[in-house]
């Protein structure tokens, strides 16, 4: 199966069982991969939103303006925090904050109507977009000095992301409060329960990351995303910690294929045991 043709339905599509397995099902050996052109040049933006509502009508104002390359979302509390942590200042006072890029020169017009009356600020060269970039990247540092974290990945659909954020932020907080961090206190963050929350918008990816949060507050979030018909592992899998709540997304008969599909591949459960699937009781 390594012609790399852009159509083949003759059968199965048995490689792209292995997608999302995790080393269950095979061991694989080689890869065909499709080359992207470098984009020649790039156009990026950090826009300031008041809420994840109105950042999502920044996504479809953008997906409009042209081809998109990126579209990340963070919240004012994470960039406060990636923003010490890197001795920054942060760019927008704003609520929710969206960081675009797009392949090659955005027409001013469009561009335009992307922002309407928002904040933003505009890259002028590669180095300013770096820098907007580098405000995105350093969530994940800041957010190990910070303290104990609990890390979850998750997918949400697009109309349940507010809703969903609101009921995260309540689940964590001890209702004390807690305080932005200052230039050079990244690790002095309030100790009160909270959620710093960031990701790609574009395909509905959101890293939520609990800071201080309460025993159990894993679980309940895992719950939620459930409940809002969303994904409880984005990109990193369900690995070990997240095969006890597979069922919360998959159904007793999605399980029991898998678990078949597992027997076929891998008859002596040689492969990765206890990764994905929950443990059967006996």
């Amino acid at each position: 199966r390594m012609a790399g043709l852009a159509k083949d339905n003759a059968g199965y599509d048995l490689a792209q069982v292995l997608a999302g397995s995790e080393g269950t099902l095979a061991v694989i050996t080689a890869v065909v991969l499709r080359l992207v052109p470098q984009p020649e040049a790039t156009t990026t933006a950090l826009v300031g939103t008041e809420d994840v509502t109105d950042a999502l009508a920044v996504l479809a104002a953008a997906r409009r303006a042209g081809r998109l390359l990126a579209v990340e979302v963070m919240r004012a509390d994470g960039m406060a925090l990636a923003a010490a942590h890197l001795g920054a200042a942060v760019p927008l006072p704003d609520p929710v904050a969206l960081l675009v890029e797009w392949d090659g020169d955005v027409d001013p017009d469009r561009l335009a109507a992307v922002v309407g009356l928002r904040r933003a600020v505009l890259a002028q060269d590669p180095a300013d977009a770096r820098s907007l970039w580098a405000l995105r990247e350093a969530h994940t540092e800041a957010l190990a000095a910070a303290g104990p974290v609990t890390k979850l990945d998750v997918t949400l659909p697009a109309a349940a992301t507010a809703r969903f954020l609101r009921d995260v932020d309540d689940l964590v907080s001890d209702g004390s409060g807690g305080t932005a961090p200052q230039a050079g206190q990244a690790g002095q963050a309030g100790r009160a329960g909270r959620a710093v929350v960031f990701g790609h918008l574009g395909d509905g990816t959101l890293h939520v990351n609990l800071l201080h949060a309460p025993d159990g507050a894993g679980e309940a979030v895992l719950d939620l995303v459930a409940r809002a018909g969303g994904s409880i592992a984005s990109e990193h899998g369900i690995g070990v910690a997240k095969a006890d709540h597979l069922r919360l997304v998959r159904d007793a008969a999605d399980i029991a294929l898998m678990r078949r599909l597992k027997a076929a591949f891998d008859p002596a459960g040689r492969l990765n045991p206890g990764v994905v699937l929950p443990p059967q009781a006996d």
